[in-house]
């Protein structure tokens, strides 16, 4: 018996490309040290009345084989950035009326970073309804993005990259 095997179909291809995109996407590393990080948005529930509060948790998880020290000061000094995308039912691109930390004129502080070993996460919650007007009834969908420039006012083994989470969605009754 002999076994034949065939070129991937154009739509195969493109599904294992896509996969590619994806894995990219939603895991990216650090050139300079070898470390993967992911983020992800973890709803509490898929369904929600008008005025109730919407608590997502964006969670970040070290999926390298080493430790990885992440910037958890977001929007404060410029470098280190979280940024939510939510659409509307109506498809419109909400605007974030809120900021996780706002600037403060400090530096940096130890407490500023998160030390994850391998496979740790580090959660960071957030109520929707205080970050943006949600006043239309229907299906929404939010994504995560974070970014960390590392710079001198960072410790020398801060995470540096870009980020993006999968697309979730939640529906406002």
């Amino acid at each position: 018996m002999s076994l034949r095997l065939r070129r991937p179909t154009a739509r195969l291809q493109g599904v294992l490309a896509g996969l590619g995109v994806l894995l990219f996407a939603t895991a990216c590393g650090d050139a300079q040290t070898g470390t993967m990080v992911s983020v992800s948005v973890e709803l509490k529930k898929s369904s929600y009345t008008s005025g109730e509060a919407v608590l997502v948790d964006v969670v970040f998880r070290n999926v390298s084989a080493g430790a990885i020290l992440l910037n958890v000061v977001f929007n404060v000094f410029g470098d280190c950035e979280l940024k939510l995308d939510v659409i509307a039912p109506s498809e419109r691109q909400l605007q974030q009326l809120k900021f996780a930390a706002g600037r403060r004129p400090s530096s940096y502080l130890a407490t500023d970073f998160r030390r994850l070993r391998t496979g740790e996460t580090y959660a960071e919650r957030i109520d929707l309804a205080s970050w943006f007007e949600l006043n239309e009834t229907g299906l929404y969908r939010i994504a995560a993005n974070y970014a960390n420039r590392r710079t001198e006012k960072q410790p020398r083994d801060a995470w540096e990259g870009r980020l993006r989470s999968e697309v979730k969605t939640f529906e406002i009754r």
